[in-house]
């Protein structure tokens, strides 16, 4: 019997030699790895925050344009002396239109000049500010005419 080298006695031979890079990770390659997926999920956090934050404006723009439309159509059907009576400048309340939304920095107001004496012209701007704090606006006008079947023309900016 052969007493040399004993060292992976009984172990199949391959087993005996198998290279350095099998038993495992080491600690460097673990904290390069975390530090890997530490970036991966911090910037994955950040695209949410920010997918967020534009859904949240797209809502606010989308309803401040219905707010917009309800309320021009709203001064369309009046006669011209009710459209007369209103003050130069004024404000309107949305929620009038939607009951269930909750508002938090809205102001909404309404701008009637005459250019000439059978002409109207009717400005509406709502403006909010979002969740950063940053100011936004949505503005929409119509000229009403005093005679005609249908004495308006409205665009949106």
């Amino acid at each position: 019997m052969k007493l040399g080298n004993t060292r992976g006695a009984g172990l199949p031979r391959d087993s005996a030699r198998r290279p350095r890079s099998a038993d495992g990770f080491s600690l460097v390659e673990v904290m390069m790895g975390s530090s890997v997926l530490t970036l991966v999920l911090a910037g994955c956090f950040i695209g949410i925050g920010q997918a967020m934050v534009i859904s949240e404006n797209m809502k606010n723009s989308n309803f401040a344009a219905q707010v917009l439309d309800a309320e021009m159509e709203s001064l369309r059907s009046k006669t011209w002396d009710e459209i007369s009576e209103i003050r130069e400048s004024s404000t309107f309340r949305p929620t009038r239109y939607f009951e269930t939304v909750n508002l938090r920095d809205w102001s909404c107001e309404r701008t009637i000049t005459e250019p000439s004496d059978n002409l109207k012209e009717i400005k509406l701007n709502i403006s909010w500010t979002d969740l950063k704090g940053i100011a936004h606006s949505r503005q929409m006008f119509t000229y009403y005419a005093r005679n005609g079947l249908s004495d308006y023309f409205y665009r949106a900016i």
